[in-house]
């Protein structure tokens, strides 16, 4: 009997959920198969034995103090490719280390299966005929994405956003035997009461984002507790695979207020304390990425931050093509969530901008229609479930 083994390998901890999603669909249809990977603890608690741990870097400048850690697991995997050649090989997102991983695989006959395409439509278009080469599937996660691909010959899906499958999950968990909405059962699990505004900061998970971020978010409650909105209850849920240096950190920030979330609600499920803290918020505060997403399927106005080094910035303008930096306000082609970045990125702008969405009643329910609209798009879809099919398809299972 053919032994089933398959590699998923996640540089960063925004594809983890997505590999782990994907084990545990993965292990339910065939209980017998044996995943490896690149991952945190969510794809080790998902049945993954992990073979390195996720860098954290990010941008030219960042990516210079992970450059060991990348190398290990990189030689790790070529290593583990080699001795159990596996059946297929399940690629999230990395480009730089991926297709590196995919070619070497392709080499090796071992099928390939690219789940979460790097941004080809942001920048370096050109990598989508690589990605098609070393490809022999391709999972695509924003609706926009399938008809890149396809121009170009490859085997490309739009499966829907691993993202929105958590929270349909989260949702359907908290609906059962309460007739309360998501919003009213993610406050009482959090522990909060009254009617006072509720806002969530997301400074990101990557030290980058981290070291500029959370100083700016320290500032901007400081300046909002002298204000009337300081009234407000303020959540941080932490990322998964927190570096060590910012846990002191972070904790540091409930001295001001801040109500500090553990990654995972322990109580509930293990659900992602993001999702359930956005879903007990009425306005958000998030670093560019992930957090974002989240944001705006749950329908949470929300105030974009994002800094860069100098040189990181100036390059990105260079070689970036697009006009907006979130996915909300790409997918919708608006500027629907304020974007400040660099030095737009400073507590007055935010407390603007907090201000009017908390003030305009008209502008704030313009958002949410919009936003609901944008859900649509991804309600339903189960990629998961969809990605598992084709990997088993791919694989010979």
């Amino acid at each position: 009997m053919l032994k089933k083994e398959l590699l998923i390998l996640s540089g960063e901890s925004s594809g983890e959920l997505y590999g782990a999603l994907l084990a545990k669909e993965i292990l339910r249809r065939w209980p017998d198969a044996e995943i490896w990977g690149i991952g945190g603890e969510r794809m080790e608690e998902s049945g993954v034995r992990i073979l390195g741990r996720p860098g954290h870097a990010f941008g030219l400048i960042e990516a210079i103090g992970a450059i060991k850690n990348i190398r290990s697991n990189f030689n790790a995997v070529v290593s583990h490719i080699r001795e159990k050649r596996p059946q297929l090989i399940v690629l999230i997102d990395y480009p730089d280390f991926n297709i590196r991983i995919g070619e070497i695989a392709k080499k090796q006959g071992i099928k390939v299966l690219y789940y979460v395409s790097p941004q080809v439509w942001a920048w370096r278009k050109k990598r989508r005929f690589k990605i098609r080469d070393i490809s022999d599937y391709i999972a695509l996660i924003l609706p926009f994405e399938e008809g890149l691909y396809r121009e170009i010959g490859a085997r490309a899906e739009f499966v829907g956003h691993p993202v929105m499958e958590e929270i349909e999950e989260i949702e359907t968990l908290l609906s059962q035997g309460s007739t309360a909405g998501h919003r009213k059962m993610a406050k009482d699990l959090i522990g909060i009461t009254g009617e006072k505004p509720v806002i969530s900061l997301l400074p990101g998970s990557r030290p980058s984002e981290l070291k500029r971020l959370l100083p700016l978010l320290e500032e901007t409650v400081k300046k909002l507790k002298e204000q009337d909105i300081g009234k407000a209850e303020f959540l941080l849920p932490v990322a998964p695979n927190l570096p060590g240096p910012f846990k002191e950190e972070i904790q540091e920030m409930s001295g001001l207020g801040v109500r500090v979330l553990p990654p995972f609600m322990e109580s509930f499920s293990r659900a992602s304390s993001s999702v359930l803290s956005l879903m007990a918020s009425n306005l958000a505060i998030a670093a560019s990425g992930t957090a974002v997403l989240q944001a705006g399927l749950l329908g949470i106005p929300t105030i974009v931050i994002y800094k860069l080094s100098n040189l990181t910035y100036l390059l990105g303008r260079l070689l970036v093509d697009v006009r907006y930096i979130s996915i909300p306000n790409i997918i919708l082609n608006k500027e629907l969530f304020p974007e400040l970045l660099q030095k737009r990125a400073n507590s007055d702008n935010i407390i603007m901008y907090l201000k009017r969405f908390i003030n305009d009643s008209e502008f704030n329910r313009s958002v949410k229609d919009e936003l609901r609209e944008m859900r649509e798009l991804f309600s339903g879809k189960a990629p998961s479930k969809r990605v598992a099919e084709i990997a088993g398809e791919l694989a010979g299972w």
